[in-house]
This record gives C-alpha cells, structure tokens and sequence, in this order.
C-alpha cells in the first residue's frame, strides 16, 4: 500500500520509457529507483514535432534555440493530476512543464549541456552551418543558464556539468549519475556469463545510434585516421557497426575495409558473446556514456577515447587518442592482460550500479520541496480565509 507522504512525480520525456537508448535509459533508471524508494511515478511523452527551415528561421529570429523550438513548439496537453513535482527529461522539456499548477516543483534532468554538445559539433563542421550551430549554442547557453536559476532542483550526469550548473545559480543541484535499466543491467549480465574464449571471434564491435549528429561525426573521424592503421597492425580483425543509421551513411561506413554495419540489433547477446572488444571513439564534453557501463557489466574489453570514460573511476579499459594509441589498445585488449582489466571493469561497473546514495539524496529533496510546497499552500489557505 502506498505510504501518503509518499511524493508523487510526472515524469516527462521526448520518448517513452524503457526504449533502449541512452536517454531513454537514463530516464528509465530514475524512475526505477524513485519507484524502489516509495516514490509514484507518472511518465508522458511528449514527441516533438516535424520541423522545417521555415520554422527554424523563426526561432533564430525570436532568439529561441532551435532545439527548444523543435521538442516543445507543440506543447504538451497535460491533465490536471495531484503531482508534488514533475520532471523534464532534458532542459529542452523544460517548456512542457509551464502549464502544470504553480505548486508543482519544477525538476530539470540535464543529461547533458545541451549547449556543449552544440559548441563541439560545432567545431568539427564546416561552414556555414558552423556558424549557425555556434550561433544556437549561445542561444541554448543562455536558455540552460535561466531554466538551472530558475528551476528549484536540477539533476546532472556528470561532476563537471553539475560545477557549471552550480556557478550558473542553480537554487539546488544533485549530481545523479548515468545509470542502466534492471533489465538491461541483467542484459548485460546474461553476455558475460556466456562469454567463452572458444567462441570468440576475430570482431570489434562499435555500438551507438548514428542518427545523433555526434555521434556519427566521431566514428567518421575515427575511420579516416584510426581504422587503416589498426587494419594494417591487425589484419585479421574487421569491425562491426551496431546500431541505428542512415542507409546512405551505412553505405559509405561499409567502403572501408573490413568493416561491415547491422543497423539496429534487438538483442545485442549473440554480438557480444564473440566480440574480442567493444570500441567507443568518442568526443564528449558532457554527460557520461551509459554504453561504456554495458560493454564493462557485458565482460566485453574496452577501448575508448579519453573522454569516453568521463565520470567514471578507476582505469576500467584502455585509452587511445592517436592511431597508435588505438592500435596498442586493441593488441592489449586481445592479449593476456584482458581478463584482469575486464574483472576490473565489471566490479567497479557493479559497484557503481548498487550505490543507492544520490537517488536515496533525491528521494530527500523530494520530500523537502514537497513539505515546501504543502506548506506555501497552506499559508496561502489561511491568507485566503483572513
């Protein structure tokens, strides 16, 4: 039976619970754990809607960032409910939550500074559309600086970004740290159970959803100047692309050698059972990555950009940033020295995942805005009636 001084929460995200992505997951972990602490937990998904040049010239012109504009132009039609708080899934929901009675403690999740993200696509684009996506990363910087003021609780993924939040003015700030879903939790631990040096097959695996900009942007890079020599210092592996992609960019992913693309894969076991490593070449300036914590629970050796391991403590696989350093991580990672890193891995990846501290601080200020919440209510009654 649900305790009455239990919170009750509306969550409200751009994709629906337990999708298996990296948002959606991150968001799916909260819920689950709010809801293992007591806490009700409503989810709505409010989808953004088509956009178009048209549209984005106009948010340019009202100085409105073009992602705000794209997932909260259509506003979500919310029913009134008996929420204590609600929210975003992302700063860029933020809007969503306007409409919700002012009693509502309005909560961001930052799983990442949008306007970093930006900043760094940025850097790596030509122009002119550097310039634009420079130009929106001001506008989002300034829009994320006036919701983390604004809001009474905000939630970030990383140590760093939570700093900024915090310099920014933020009322209150939690660092919430990237968590997996139970049931990918237990995905993960199925493959390494049945991973067997038998089995094993000359295969790297890189995993990621190749219709996020960034992402496709740093495997692009990482196969124009690490892949041929890795192909030359270990010519009897081929790598093997996972995950959602356009059909012209798997095309051309496909032209390098030794390289092949699944797309989307349902069920990731039969994959990583045999994979020798997984690789994460990645650029990323905020938020932490949820596939590192899978590939470390899965048994799988890592490779990764520096970067990749952000947030995350201890050496738990090899870092490379130059093709050198890629083609010696591989060498390791298929060498005697990788069952000790992969036990390494998988302990401190379990050890992270039952740390119940920051959502057990959560579920604290939960009840502290709602004991603030309940109490300007009634102050305003008594006011009322005087």
């Amino acid at each position: 039976m649900a305790n009455p001084r239990d919170p009750r929460i509306l969550l409200v995200a751009p994709f629906e619970r337990g999708e298996d992505f990296g948002g959606s997951q991150r968001a799916t972990a909260l819920a689950e754990r709010l809801e293992e602490r007591g806490v009700a937990v409503d989810w709505f998904t409010a989808r953004p809607r088509r956009t178009n040049v048209l549209a984005k010239l106009h948010a340019a012109a009202a100085l409105r960032p073009g992602i705000v504009d794209y997932h909260a132009r259509s506003r979500a039609t919310l029913e009134p409910g008996c929420w204590d708080a609600a929210i975003a899934v992302h700063s860029y929901m933020a809007p969503h939550l306007e409409a919700l009675d002012p009693a509502v403690a309005r909560i961001i999740d930052f799983q990442n500074l949008e306007w970093l993200a930006l900043a760094g696509l940025a850097a790596a684009t030509p122009r002119p559309r550097r310039d634009y996506l420079r130009f929106q990363s001001l506008l989002m910087r300034r829009f994320e600086r006036r919701a983390v003021a604004t809001a009474p609780l905000a939630l970030f993924a990383a140590a760093d970004d939570l700093a900024w939040g915090q310099a920014a003015g933020a009322a209150r700030a939690l660092l919430v740290p990237n968590r997996l879903p139970a049931a990918a939790v237990a995905a993960a631990s199925n493959i390494a159970a049945a991973r067997d040096d038998a089995d094993r097959e000359a295969t790297l695996v890189y995993l990621g959803t190749l219709t996020y900009p960034p992402h496709l942007r740093s495997l692009a890079g990482f196969l124009a100047t690490a892949w041929r020599r890795i192909s030359a210092a270990h010519p009897d592996l081929r790598l093997l692309v996972i995950g959602r992609c356009a059909m012209a960019h798997r095309g051309w992913i496909e032209t390098h050698r030794r390289v092949g693309t699944t797309g989307f894969v349902e069920d990731l076991g039969p994959l990583l059972r045999r994979a020798t490593a997984a690789l994460v070449p990645v650029d990323a300036s905020t938020g932490t990555l949820l596939r590192v914590l899978y590939f470390a629970l899965a048994g799988v050796p890592i490779v990764a950009s520096p970067s990749a391991f952000r947030g995350l403590p201890g050496r738990i696989g090899w870092e490379a940033s130059t093709p050198e350093e890629w083609a010696q991580g591989i060498a390791e990672a298929c060498g005697a020295e990788a069952d000790e890193m992969v036990e390494r891995a998988r302990h401190a990846a379990t050890l992270l995942h039952n740390d119940a501290s920051p959502w057990d601080e959560l579920r604290v200020a939960l009840d502290e805005l709602r004991a603030v919440s309940v109490g300007a209510t009634s102050l305003a009654e008594k006011t009322g009636k005087s």
